[in-house]
């Protein structure tokens, strides 16, 4: 499954209470401004290096509904996400 098309990722630091990085808030837009749909997100979440993009943190990441039954999840590092 290949990434195709344009979007937006967008993350937004959750801080701790001595204000040190805890994890990131994951949102992912098309480039009209709109959220994904939830084979696109899957293709994305399938596909990018996380690990590059946000190192040891925890990523919190808004989902529709629909995605929590896509076999993608399947695949995911349950310490790294919170859906």
């Amino acid at each position: 499954m290949k990434i195709k098309g344009e979007f937006f990722l967008s993350k937004t630091p959750i801080l701790d209470k001595n204000k040190k990085v805890f994890a990131y808030k994951l949102l992912l837009k098309d480039k009209e401004d709109k959220p994904l749909t939830s084979n696109e997100f899957a293709r994305i979440l399938a596909n990018l290096r996380f690990d590059k993009l946000f190192g040891r943190h925890r990523l919190f990441v808004p989902i529709m509904p629909d995605l929590l039954t896509n076999e993608v999840l399947d695949y995911i590092n349950e310490k790294k996400f919170v859906f």
